[in-house]
């Protein structure tokens, strides 16, 4: 896919990047690294996957993301349609954990930034005045100086530090033998457990895709992403109903098995054991 726009920090050596992208539709696959990643969602939706989480990003969201945590923005259907118009973007700062230093982060003084950056490992949503206040500083960063950069970096997470509009997503930390084959592996599943989530999809088939039995499979997928394949169809599904919940006017009946689920009681079920409340309830709470 060609990038129509990327525009990155034009500073020459840093020990941060920042980037700027304007894109048909994000295309990074499940992917890691090692540096921490601050992204701003100024446009587009769909589905996130940070560590073990999945769930929506839309415009205005601001995700944490510490390193070695396997992530990746996959954008809605629509997004991938052949006359689609829309765009994805985003802003992006990466940096190193330790680009002021090894120690510094264990000085007294910021100790509340050295344990958001531990939170980070498991990738947060900052949320509320806290993000608002977060984005305008990263809409800011490009036109400042060297130094005021780094100064406005450290300001940023010191501010998401003390905010209590933080969620952690992830519920346990990155694998760490988890490495560049998982992530292909993990992909190809993501990639067609998006395109199929709303009909059945074997074990056999799903296994076959990365060259797997389907008892290997199971063990595989559930070392890595610490869920059965099941569970994992059931969050997809729930995800998409979520969505719909809120933004459709269709039935509850009808958003069940739209989203994949093969009664409206199993999706009652699924879903009152995930949110802790009915689909009816929740949409009555949202709108």
């Amino acid at each position: 896919m060609k990038v129509r726009h990327v525009k990155h920090s034009d500073r020459g050596e840093q020990s941060f990047r920042v980037t700027q992208e304007v894109v048909p539709h994000f295309y990074n696959p499940l992917h890691f690294h090692n540096e921490v990643e601050l992204a701003y969602i100024i446009q587009s939706h769909g589905t996130v996957f940070i560590g073990d989480y999945i769930g929506s990003f839309k415009p205005g969201d601001l995700f944490l993301i510490g390193e070695k945590l396997p992530h990746n923005f996959k954008n809605a259907a629509d997004y991938f349609a052949k006359e689609s118009k829309l765009e994805a973007e985003a802003l992006v700062i990466h940096f190193d954990k330790d680009f002021l230093g090894a120690d510094l982060w264990e000085k007294a003084e910021m100790k509340a930034i050295n344990n958001l950056l531990h939170e980070a490992r498991k990738g947060i949503l900052v949320f509320g005045n806290t993000g608002s206040i977060v984005q305008k500083r990263m809409i800011d960063l490009p036109q400042l100086s060297s130094v005021s950069q780094v100064l406005a970096i450290v300001e940023m997470l010191d501010i998401i530090s003390l905010s209590k509009e933080n969620q952690v997503l992830s519920t346990s930390l990155p694998s760490s033998n988890f490495n560049f084959a998982d992530a292909e592996k993990l992909n190809k599943i993501n990639g067609y457990a998006l395109m199929n989530f709303k009909k059945p999809i074997p074990i056999k088939t799903i296994a076959a895709l990365v060259s797997m039995n389907p008892s290997a499979f199971c063990r595989y997928f559930k070392m890595r992403t610490k869920r059965s394949f099941s569970q994992f169809l059931i969050e997809l599904r729930l995800q998409h109903a979520t969505q719909m919940l809120i933004n459709s006017s269709s039935t509850i009946d009808q958003i069940s098995f739209e989203s994949g689920f093969e009664s409206p009681s199993y999706f009652y079920r699924c879903f009152r054991k995930h949110k802790g409340l009915t689909p009816a309830a929740f949409q009555k709470k949202l709108r």
